[in-house]
């Protein structure tokens, strides 16, 4: 469709991007007769602090540059803690690409300490949308301008009927790049051939479907960079993209990095034009589904197809950057704000964390739990807190301080912090009540309240985050300090109501006793914090894990069943992604045993039925009658293979892939099974999952240790540890004996 028979015809915006070849914004809509592509001017700017003579010269130095577009000295507001407007130059672009270079020179010269830049990285589609005042998935007029017809924070509004088409292969195993394309699936149909026929094919059928996201499951990570590799060999210029002018930029960077004590994998983003690549193993994607991924597009300010790719900090700050330059603020390029003086006693009062009270082990029975709902975002919203409130200047007087660390907070305006967060808390209280309450809607409100559940939690992590924009450590002490108080009083609370506290950490409590007593307990609770407390329901009966290594109570590690029947499960071999299927399965089953007591001393009862079955899967892996698929262990890589000292499995699985040309990076997973456990040797003592054959015999004596552990996790409580089990499964005992 041309702009001419558009004009006047209502759209929603689904992508926005930038055409470097002519510096231009373009911006895909979506219409009820299909998809629209508009182009408009837009010119980025980027901003000096420093001394006016010295802003100057950088002027005069710059002004004969042809890919700046003007330059002048003006008055904004650098600092969150400003009331009144700084000087600084703003630099105006007319080339999109040497705005980047532009800044690192500005930076080299004044020795990256003599000038603050400001609004350099900010993605241009992000600050289009800003300084338009529009936002991704918006309704929209088109005409010469957009036209908004949408409210941002609206609860219900309308989306476009998406069309989609789903792109699988149809091959076990890797894509390997040097290996011909054997079969694609592709909208349930069956492509085979060649590689320029599956090409062709699949190049024939997006062009005639036409549609406006294309799912994958691993795109990112295999099967798009797989794809275009093989086009590029076969001479097939492969586009799955809408845009014909403006080249795909289809691979970008994969890194790893260390984050909360793990190695993150992030693979090079495939993002397409004018249409949305989204891969379904994403994590948004994974928890929110397309509802809540286009919820948070709208309010974050970033496209779902790049959204989709990003972690829940990247989306909180990228909505508190919006606040802030909707504000007026400038956003600083690289912040340089170090943590204030404390002395070591002042050290040990406030690095403290949340309150844990730990587990009693063992099995008890009519206990309720109590969450808060969202407890640290509702104390950044209540009490305020946020990098320019906290120990601010203009009320060092002020009568809101903080529990026992004693930090003042601002009394004479709300924090960015809490203007971000507050809607958020609103939004997710407001989906989840219409989840609970059934419906048509329910499923796309879970999805909606999933997504806001993780991006609250992230927005506590992300005021101690030393690379947040918007980070103070004095934040997140604050934040802890309240919270410990908070769940202090609550233990009061509920012992008041004559209540056992079994186990308490950070937000929630699990208490024995009357279950009428602690719902009362929680509405009390509720009214005198002013934080929402729930019941999260009683357990007919729930059993406390110990760790391992010291046998104290495990924060996180229980299961228990609820008064309806449900279960919850926490911190077992079943929740963990490494667990071979088998295991998993093996658990299921024994939980599906335990599920049928009431009581417990019932409890008790069956856990010879338990013992029993462990023989029975014993038998089986014993006697090779269980799928070697069903036994693949699935570990992260945390360093490269040259790095590792110890013959460990990731060592071994590392070694034998790569002397199949096959290389992993750190934070990517292998996934084997283990033939010879007792073997230094890589490829005697494992098979990666690609190279598992009909015939691939495993080390059934290392999977009945691994049965032993697995059974063990949920039984230690009842006596019965990884040592007892294996003397028992070792001596082939019957089943009397093995439950004496």
């Amino acid at each position: 469709m041309t702009m001419k028979e558009v004009m006047a015809v209502e759209g929603w915006i689904f992508d926005v991007y930038p055409d470097y070849r002519q510096n231009l914004m373009v911006t895909w809509l979506l219409t009820e007769r299909g998809a629209v592509r508009r182009e408009e001017d837009f010119t980025p700017r980027i901003y000096v602090g420093g001394s006016i003579p010295e802003l100057k010269k950088i002027r005069d130095e710059l002004d004969r540059n042809q890919a700046i577009k003007h330059l002048e000295v003006i008055e904004k507001l650098t600092d969150l803690r400003d009331r009144v407007p700084k000087k600084v130059l703003e630099i105006g672009f007319n080339s999109y690409r040497s705005m980047g270079s532009v800044a690192r020179q500005i930076d080299a010269r004044g020795r990256y300490r003599d000038f603050t830049l400001y609004n350099v990285d900010p993605s241009l589609p992000f600050r289009y949308l800003i300084e338009k005042g529009l936002f991704p998935n918006a309704l929209v007029k088109i005409g010469d301008e957009l036209e908004l017809l949408d409210d941002r924070w609206s609860m219900e509004y309308p989306v476009p009927d998406f069309r989609t088409l789903v792109i699988k292969k149809d091959f076990p195993g890797l894509c390997r790049t040097e290996k011909p394309v054997k079969g694609l699936i592709v909208g349930g149909e069956k492509l085979s051939g060649n590689d320029g026929d599956i090409l062709g094919n699949l190049d024939d059928i997006v062009k005639g479907a036409d549609p406006d996201i294309i799912f994958t499951d691993g795109g990112d990570y295999s099967l798009m960079p797989y794809l275009h590799a093989r086009a590029l060999r076969a001479g097939y210029p492969l586009s799955l993209g809408r845009d014909l002018k403006v080249k795909e930029d289809i691979v970008t960077r994969e890194r790893s990095y260390f984050t909360y004590g793990r190695i993150v994998y992030k693979p090079a983003p495939f993002c397409l034009k004018g249409r949305a690549h989204i891969d379904r193993q994403s994590f948004f994607y994974r928890e929110s589904a397309l509802s809540g991924l286009v919820d948070l597009s709208r309010l974050s300010g970033i496209a779902s197809q790049q959204l989709s790719r990003l972690s829940p900090g990247t989306a909180i700050s990228a909505m508190q950057m919006r606040q802030a330059m909707e504000d007026g603020y400038l956003i600083m390029w690289k912040k340089n704000q170090p943590e204030s003086f404390k002395t070591a006693r002042d050290l040990l009062r406030s690095d403290r964390g949340g309150f844990i009270f730990d587990p009693k082990v063992g099995i008890f029975d009519t206990v309720t739990e109590l969450d808060f709902t969202s407890l640290y975002p509702f104390i950044i919203s209540n009490y305020n807190i946020s990098p320019e409130t906290m120990l601010c200047g203009c009320c060092p007087d002020s009568s809101q301080r903080v529990p026992v660390l004693g930090y003042h907070i601002c009394s004479r305006r709300d924090g960015l912090l809490k203007r971000v967060i507050t809607p958020l808390i609103h939004r997710r209280v407001h989906f989840k009540r219409i989840a609970r309450a059934g419906g048509s809607d329910a499923a796309r409100a879970g999805n909606v309240a999933n997504i806001f559940k993780w991006l609250l939690v992230t927005c506590f992590g992300y005021t101690g985050y030393k690379n947040a924009r918007f980070g103070k450590i004095e934040c997140h002490e604050a934040i802890t300090a309240y919270g410990r108080e908070i769940l202090l009083e609550a233990m009061e609370v509920a012992q008041d109501h004559g209540l056992e506290i079994l186990h308490g950490i950070v937000d929630s409590l699990w208490l024995k006793g009357d279950p009428a007593k602690a719902v009362e307990a929680a509405g009390v609770i509720g009214r005198r914090i002013g934080i929402p407390m729930e019941v999260e329901g009683t357990y007919k009966w729930i059993v406390f894990l110990p760790n391992k290594s010291n046998g104290a109570g495990a924060l996180n590690k229980y299961y228990g069943m609820f008064e309806n029947g449900d279960f919850k499960v926490r911190g077992v071999h079943l929740r963990r992604r490494d667990t071979p299927k088998f295991f998993c399965d093996f658990q299921e089953r024994i939980l599906e045993i335990l599920g049928r007591a009431d009581t417990k001393e019932r409890l008790m009862e069956l856990i010879p039925e338990c013992l029993e079955l462990a023989k029975e899967a014993d038998c089986m892996l014993q006697d090779r009658e269980v799928d070697v698929l069903d036994l693949v262990i699935c570990k992260v890589v945390s360093k490269e293979l040259s790095d590792y000292s110890t013959m460990n499995d990731q060592r071994c699985c590392l070694s034998v892939l790569k002397g199949e040309g096959i290389r992993v990076v750190p934070g990517q997973k292998v996934k084997f099974v283990i033939t010879d456990s007792t073997s230094r040797e890589p490829r005697k003592r494992l098979v990666p999952e690609e190279f598992i054959r009909p015939d691939t015999q495993y080390d059934s004596n290392i999977y009945r240790l691994h049965l032993a552990r697995t059974l063990e996790s949920l039984l230690i409580p009842f006596g019965w540890t990884e040592e007892r089990i294996m003397r028992k499964l070792e001596a082939g005992t019957t089943l009397l004996d093995f439950c004496s």
